[in-house]
């Protein structure tokens, strides 16, 4: 049971991860307006908190494997077929209905997840760790982006 937990979170973060990027694919490789790529975030983050209050109401209804489980297959087997659209059609309103609806679909089981695992065999310490892990700053130390256009930061003989 531990395993698929991990699955699902992996599934999680990875479908996070994809639609926080959309902005950056819209605009380079879609080639879209700024506006429009902007759009992106917002509409995927409105309907991912929509979806996530949604999978919290399903799962009160239908349980929490159900919602964690078929939610994540319809995304699966959706995603190519959405980007190909995407790509296909360069409309805004493709671009923004179908990662509205694939953001929505995708989001259901986070709701369910979360409350499982912070219910699970070792709630005290899971709930503390998940908590922890949602709410602690990132370290100021870790390296900073930097775009390739400049050059690395040139260290003196001298420190």
């Amino acid at each position: 049971m531990m395993s698929f937990g991990l699955v699902i979170l992996a599934s999680c973060t990875i479908f996070t991860c994809i639609t926080e990027y959309m902005t950056t694919y819209a605009l380079n490789t879609l080639q879209v307006a700024a506006p429009l790529a902007f759009a992106t975030t917002v509409v995927s983050n409105a309907v991912g908190i929509a979806g996530a209050l949604l999978g919290g109401w399903l799962a009160d209804r239908a349980g929490r494997r159900p919602i964690m489980i078929w939610p994540q297959i319809a995304a699966l087997l959706m995603t190519y077929p959405v980007f190909l659209w995407i790509v296909e059609s360069r409309g805004p309103m493709t671009l923004l209905s179908s990662l509205g609806a694939l953001t929505l679909v995708g989001t259901i089981p986070y709701s369910a997840f979360y409350v499982g695992m912070a219910e699970g065999p070792c709630d005290g310490l899971v709930a503390l760790n998940l908590s922890c892990a949602l709410t602690c700053p990132r370290p100021r130390n870790l390296p900073q982006y930097r775009p390739a256009s400049q050059s690395p930061p040139r260290l003196s003989a001298n420190r």
